[in-house]
């Protein structure tokens, strides 16, 4: 087997609980991997997705735009046991991981949108929402877009917020430690655009600057116009959403350089 990636170190900030879906292909391609995990999901204690799973038979479409929506969904529904695939609602994702991530919860996702954006997700669906009922599930810090998007396409959206991200508290110390040491990486990793405002924010708050040749690496288009918007644009973009992709991108980047 191929391994680009052998003798260089890979920094990634995923969640704790996420982590190794990335860390175990690139570990495979050779890599050397350092985790700093610069966001932390917790559940949100409202009630809102108890109270909307418990109606979940009353909406047409379920709409989810991440794993960790997938996953709080997923316990709720059984705790009250309840199983997705014996509901009717038509599933909707943005990503191929969310989608999978439906998948093992029973419930396959009919409209993935190629770019695995919220943008392309209401675009693709929105002439088939009008007058339905559609329940979507984000976190908290998800921006509005998505949820006007269906609503202006004619959807009776309900939004419920499952679950909440958090700065790790740990995680200013780990990147003091790593990047003012004499550890030195190759290339870091992100995955959603949160992520990247919090690594970056840690490095400004310790006057740390970016390794001069370190690779920055973005899983897709969204994570990309965040770090642009940071002024660290990435190097390296996957080709999609999976993990595995991620990965591969990175072993292409390196070998394209050997």
């Amino acid at each position: 087997m191929s391994r680009p990636l052998e003798g260089k170190t890979i920094v990634v900030t995923r969640p704790l609980h996420q982590a190794e879906a990335l860390t175990a292909p690139l570990r495979e391609l050779g890599a050397v991997v350092e985790l700093i995990p610069a966001l932390e999901i917790q559940p949100c204690v409202d009630g809102a997705l108890r109270k909307a799973v418990a109606r979940l038979e009353e909406f047409d479409w379920l709409v989810v735009t991440n794993v960790n929506g997938v996953a709080a969904l997923d316990e709720e529904a059984r705790r009250q046991g309840k199983r997705l695939d014996e509901s009717t609602l038509k599933v909707a994702a943005v990503g191929s991981g969310t989608g999978e991530a439906m998948t093992a919860a029973g419930a396959r996702a009919q409209h993935i949108p190629v770019d695995f954006t919220s943008k392309d997700l209401a675009e693709r669906i929105a002439q088939h929402v009008p007058n339905c009922r559609v329940l979507l599930v984000q976190g908290t810090a998800a921006p509005s877009a998505l949820a006007d998007a269906l609503t202006a396409a004619g959807a009776r959206v309900q939004r419920v917020d499952a679950y909440r991200s958090v700065i790790p508290t740990a995680f200013t110390r780990q990147v003091e430690t790593f990047f003012r040491g004499r550890n030195k990486a190759d290339a870091v990793t992100f995955t959603s655009g949160q992520i990247a405002q919090n690594f970056f924010a840690a490095l400004r708050a310790s006057s740390i600057t970016l390794p001069e040749g370190m690779v920055v690496a973005s899983v897709g288009p969204v994570t990309t116009e965040a770090l642009r918007k940071l002024g660290h644009p990435p190097v390296v973009e996957a080709k999609s959403a999976r993990m595995e992709d991620f990965a591969a991108a990175l072993g292409e980047f390196f070998r394209s350089r050997d």
